[in-house]
């Protein structure tokens, strides 16, 4: 019976230290995410669809000006956020933006027609993914 005592408490040690090691590769992977973004780069976040542009980086967030289909907004994100992010160009990001404020002021837009936002998105899609 002391062996199975000792053998829990030796194994209940090592899944403690397995806890604090794992937490350590978490924050070294994410300290290595956020260094490859620099403040003034454009993203497209292929999963959410919408388009980024970093502002500031403080520690273990970045903060980025947001626009998707039909708000332009501002947004703190955490390196787990922004690893489905893809590069594109600072002219990508303003025709981005532009679409967004024309659909934005248009009066008659209806819900169902191919938006100018729809537009410059595929576009930029496809020329990430070519």
């Amino acid at each position: 019976m002391e062996i199975l005592e000792e053998l829990k408490e030796k194994f209940n040690k090592l899944n403690k230290e397995r806890g604090i090691l794992f937490k350590k590769i978490l924050e070294l992977e994410d300290q290595e995410t956020l260094k490859k973004f620099t403040v003034g780069n454009c993203y497209l976040d292929i999963f959410k669809n919408h388009f980024a542009k970093v502002i500031a980086i403080d520690n273990d967030e970045l903060c980025a000006i947001i626009i998707d289909e039909c708000s332009i907004k501002r947004d703190w994100f955490t390196a787990e956020d922004i690893k489905t992010w893809k590069k594109i160009t600072s002219h990508q990001f303003k025709d981005a933006y532009l679409a967004t404020m024309k659909d934005i002021r248009d009066p008659d837009f209806e819900e169902g027609q191919e938006s100018n936002w729809n537009k410059v998105l595929n576009s930029i899609v496809t020329s990430i993914n070519s």
